[in-house]
Order: C-alpha cells, then structure tokens, then sequence
C-alpha cells in the first residue's frame, strides 16, 4: 500500500465538541501546508480519502469539508462523492461571476452543502453574492478586530447561515 496524507483540521462548535473535520491535502508525514497547484491538492485530498483511506475511517459519523477550486464548483471537473458526505468549502481565492453561481445554484439542487472559508468582514462586497447559496460561513477571526469580527456577525445573520470561527489557534483567542 502507498503512503497517504490527508490533513484532518477538527471543527468544534461552542460547547468545544466536534462538529466535523476539514480535509486537507499534503505531501508528506510532516508537511503543514499544500504545495500542490490547487486543482491537483483538492483531486488528490479526494483520491486519497475515498478510494485509499474510507471517509468513515477519517471522519467517522461527522461531516468532512472539502476545500474546493474552481473547476469543482463550476462542473468542469466531477464530484466523486454523494451530497451527503460532504460539506464543500468556496475558498477566498475563487472569483465570484455567473457561472460560479450557476455551478453553486446546480450543487445545491444535487443537495450538496455549502461553506465559505475564511470569511472577513472587508470581503463582503465579494461574498455578498455567496451568502444565499450556503449553509456554514468559516470566520477567520487571526489578525481582525472585535470590531471587525461583531461586523462578519452582523454580515451573516441576514442569511440563515451556521457560523464558525477559523484560526483559532489558543485559548485566549476563544472570546
């Protein structure tokens, strides 16, 4: 059997239990990071968790996000997963124009779940037109203000929208 790398990132909800994971790509026991172009980390994360690994031997009965780039989102490239299997994630990276919210507005009649990964407040402009179409926003509370992050809030609870915070990296960041 070949080695395999998968990241597994816990997602916790306010009474610090675990919501889910994130699915990460990487290349080695002791990477931290992806060094793949984007297409090429997000085909292998889904190679090596389904056809290697088993979902269920990663995530077991919680739900697994999945980063995902454009050509996923769009329909260029397919899904190799049910709905129910996964929450797919839309990176800051990925530009916003029609045919991403037709490929979003096609992944939710599939019944797919959607999520915004680290969301900020100055990026509103931009995600606005995300907002309808998913179920989880990803706070990335490193580097904003409270000010700025009661703002990300405020951007969201117009939208029925489950929240979380990202980059949480200590305790004291837990306000």
């Amino acid at each position: 059997m070949r080695e395999v790398y998968v990241g597994r990132q816990p997602i916790f909800d306010r009474s610090l239990s675990v919501l889910g994971y994130e699915l990460l790509f990487r290349h080695g026991p002791e990477a931290a990071f992806a060094s793949s172009a984007g297409d090429r980390a997000t085909g292998r994360v889904i190679v090596n968790t389904f056809a290697e690994l088993g979902l269920d031997r990663l995530v077991g009965s919680r739900c697994a996000f999945i980063n995902l780039t454009r050509p996923f989102l769009v329909g260029t490239l397919p899904l190799p997963f049910a709905p129910s299997d996964v929450v797919l994630e839309i990176l800051e990276t990925i530009v916003v124009d029609d045919d991403l919210l037709a490929g979003l507005q096609r992944l939710i009649a599939a019944g797919y779940l959607l999520a915004i990964d680290d969301y900020r407040a100055d990026d509103y402009a931009r995600t606005s037109k995300l907002l309808p179409f998913v179920s989880y926003v990803k706070v990335d509370v490193l580097g904003q203000t409270d000010e700025q992050l009661t703002e990300c809030v405020e951007q969201c609870r117009q939208y029925n929208v489950h929240l979380s915070a990202e980059r949480v990296e200590e305790h004291d960041t837990m306000r």
